[in-house]
């Protein structure tokens, strides 16, 4: 099933590009959870359930049609890619180990830069 998923992209390497391409456009947390997502769905450990689960998330948020169209619809087009990924990572937050954050924070440095904290003076 993950193999057919990432085959509608063009394979893994094509999914980790469209996945790049939305990190552009979609912000630091939005690319956190989809990469924790992504690699959610590459585990053995993960259940057929979750990962057709995942598999439909992150293909709504990368096809490139949608049933509610920001163009037609504005933010109400952002809003329900949002709301299917918040969806989706709730019901498998659960599955992201350690070793999933570590590479998504490797991930993540390289795409966006080393994290800031913000200091109230």
């Amino acid at each position: 099933m993950v193999d057919n998923f990432m085959n509608k992209f063009g394979g893994a390497e094509k999914l980790w590009e469209r996945i790049k391409q939305y990190a552009a456009k979609g912000g630091r947390e939005a690319t956190r959870m989809m990469l924790e997502l992504y690699y959610v769905l590459k585990s053995p450990d993960t259940s057929m359930g979750n990962k057709a689960l995942i598999a439909a998330a992150l293909g709504y948020q990368l096809l490139p049609t949608d049933l509610l169209s920001t163009k037609t619809f504005g933010v109400l087009g952002l809003l329900d890619n949002a709301a299917a990924l918040v969806f989706v990572y709730k019901k498998v937050k659960s599955l992201v180990t350690p070793e999933i954050r570590w590479q998504v924070n490797g991930v993540h440095e390289q795409w966006f830069g080393p994290e800031v904290e913000m200091v109230e003076p």
